[in-house]
């Protein structure tokens, strides 16, 4: 089963770990922890050569196993077989199955570059919207409440270390089915740890 299951929403909230990789904490609306992803450890990463962008990373939770290899396309593999892919393209991206089937769009964000949160509209293969991915690029996208829940999970020894972005969020309309729902669970973090944010 997904690790987003039939859950509509999902947030996942970067920090650092004490070897200096990157982890991503993933929480349902009312803050249980579902899953968390984390960076493979290099000698890049360890003397803070590398933060974000092209890197390895696992996704773990409720008994499933993400590994989400990304970069300019992204590609991601649930318990080692290749569930799909996250393809940039210029000012949105494309979701898409192993046989490279569109199971979702990501949009461009039409706001100002300086907003603390981007919001990027989901469509499904026949441009009916399914939901919203948020890329949040400071502390200041997340709400107050958020916030806070954010910065009581950081690894103090880590605190001086820069994160990409702060996370990214997931609001869907309705339930996702099981491929496309891990596949945004990978979208989560590679938008965050990448960081991936689109505008127009």
């Amino acid at each position: 089963m997904s690790i987003l299951g039939d859950r509509l929403s999902l947030s996942a909230r970067v920090h650092r770990a004490r070897n200096n990789a990157l982890t991503v904490t993933y929480s349902d609306p009312v803050g249980v922890e579902l899953a968390t992803g984390k960076q493979k450890s290099s000698a890049a990463v360890l003397f803070g050569f590398k933060n974000g962008g092209k890197a390895a990373y696992t996704i773990e939770g409720g008994g499933t196993h993400l590994d989400v290899a990304v970069a300019a396309t992204t590609t991601v593999s649930r318990d080692g077989a290749v569930l799909g892919s996250i393809v940039g393209q210029g000012s949105s991206a494309r979701i898409e199955s192993a046989a490279a089937t569109l199971l979702a769009d990501i949009h461009p964000y039409d706001g100002a570059k300086a907003d603390p949160a981007w919001s990027h509209k989901l469509t499904g293969p026949d441009g009916e919207p399914i939901g919203t991915l948020t890329l949040m690029r400071t502390a200041g996208g997340w709400s107050l409440q958020d916030f806070v829940s954010w910065t009581a999970t950081w690894d103090m020894t880590g605190l001086g270390a820069k994160t990409p972005s702060a996370g990214a969020s997931l609001q869907l309309d309705a339930p996702a089915a099981d491929v496309l729902a891990d596949l945004l669970v990978a979208a989560l973090l590679d938008v965050a740890t990448l960081p991936r944010g689109y505008i127009a």
